[in-house]
């Protein structure tokens, strides 16, 4: 009888580690991660099309999985080579840029996405791989934090913001206020660019000249998508040609932190694409239906980063800013809460508890699903479930999970 005491013992200790050393909501089950997602059947979009207020609704039913991060490099190369499709244009000869195996895979197209998630959906004996839809990639990006109108990027409620006297850029994602700054600490503000295309092609001016960085973090003449230019952009020098050509300044999909659930790269980085067919606001695609993109990227403006902007990608051909993220069923239609599993990992162990109790103390980011957490079956979470969860863990005492 001395096992319970241990247990109490274990999730102590487990409660003391310090807050973000295990990913609440996470599951590790396979390679790729996958976290689950609960549903949310009042889901609706914090934006419309056209990025204002009032979002249509678009109720969520099931729980589903999303990739704690996006396919990278390393994990397409492996799709290629075994199947022979084709790679992106940025590799070189089938092969992606040294140093960028953990950098998201850019230059693919929706065809190339679904032809990935059925080709690894036959390598799995546990998942069925698709894209997200737009509705569950916002709600996912959200997370715990859903009902908190304050949060404008998945990871953080903090805007970027730029000292120019020290040239420190202050960021919570990947985006181009972040490749800007650094192209000033590397090439300094009076290095020289070349016009290479567009109306100015050919004249030259200063970098500090070109390009500026506001305090707020946003990034002026970087380029124009519009209206008639009084000068050359960014977009149009020699410099971009540069930093484009390998796929351009992404960081690895780990770098910075993640949201409430776990999830990596939420905000820029690479554009995840979904299955989402949308019809075009702006641009040359203007009323043409495209599939929607999310998240923003190292190219995007931070505005283009936010959790509830909402892109539009081209309808199926690729783009060198998007990439995608991937979603999971479990085969067969099989149930995806296990009893007692709370971090859906599938297994039930001292860490389920401390979600548990961690929810029961007041929150702490942890969400569980009643499927899960309501071991007694009384249509509610509460200190009873977690005496039930113990007394399984430490031996059985009489009771029963499945």
């Amino acid at each position: 009888m001395r096992l319970l005491p241990r247990l109490f013992a274990a999730v102590l200790a487990a409660l003391l580690v310090p807050a973000g050393a295990f990913r609440a909501g996470a599951s590790i089950a396979s390679d790729p991660q996958m976290v689950r997602i609960p549903a949310r059947p009042e889901f609706a979009f914090r934006a419309d099309l056209t990025n204002h207020s009032g979002g249509e609704a678009a109720p969520i039913s099931n729980n589903y999985y999303l990739c704690a991060y996006p396919v990278t490099n390393e994990q397409y190369a492996v799709f290629t080579s075994v199947t022979g499709h084709r790679t992106p244009g940025y590799w070189n000869g089938g092969t992606y840029p040294e140093g960028k195996a953990r950098h998201p895979v850019l230059g693919v197209s929706y065809t190339d996405a679904t032809a990935y998630c059925a080709w690894l959906s036959t390598q799995s004996e546990q998942w069925d791989f698709r894209l997200p839809t737009e509705a569950e990639w916002e709600n996912a990006a959200l997370g715990t934090l859903y009902d908190d109108d304050t949060v404008k990027y998945p990871n953080s409620t903090s805007s970027p913001s730029y000292d120019p006297t020290s040239g420190t850029l202050t960021a919570s994602f990947q985006y181009n206020g972040v490749v800007a700054s650094k192209l000033f600490r590397e090439y300094g503000s009076d290095y020289t660019v070349t016009y290479i295309k567009g109306d100015f092609a050919g004249t030259c001016e200063p970098l500090g000249s070109c390009l500026s960085i506001s305090t707020s973090g946003g990034v002026t003449n970087w380029a124009n998508h519009g209206g008639t230019a009084q000068k050359g952009y960014f977009l149009q020098t020699d410099l971009y040609a540069v930093i484009s050509a390998d796929g351009g300044d992404t960081a690895p999909v780990d770098a910075y932190a993640p949201n409430t659930l776990g999830l990596y790269d939420m905000a820029g980085n690479s554009w995840d694409l979904t299955s989402s067919v949308i019809t075009a606001q702006n641009g040359l695609e203007q009323g043409v239906d495209c599939y929607a993109v999310r998240g923003g990227s190292w190219y995007a403006t931070a505005r283009s980063c936010t959790v509830s902007y909402r892109g539009e990608g081209r309808r199926d051909s690729p783009s060198a800013t998007v990439g995608f993220r991937l979603a999971a069923d479990p085969k067969g239609g099989a149930a995806d809460v296990r009893p007692g599993d709370l971090n859906a990992d599938g297994s039930i162990g001292v860490t389920d508890v401390v979600l548990l109790m961690r929810y029961l103390a007041g929150g702490y980011g942890v969400t569980p699903d009643a499927a899960a957490a309501d071991l007694n079956h009384d249509g509610a979470v509460n200190a009873k479930d977690a005496v039930l969860l113990m007394r399984y863990l430490a031996g059985g005492y009489g009771v029963t999970l499945e």
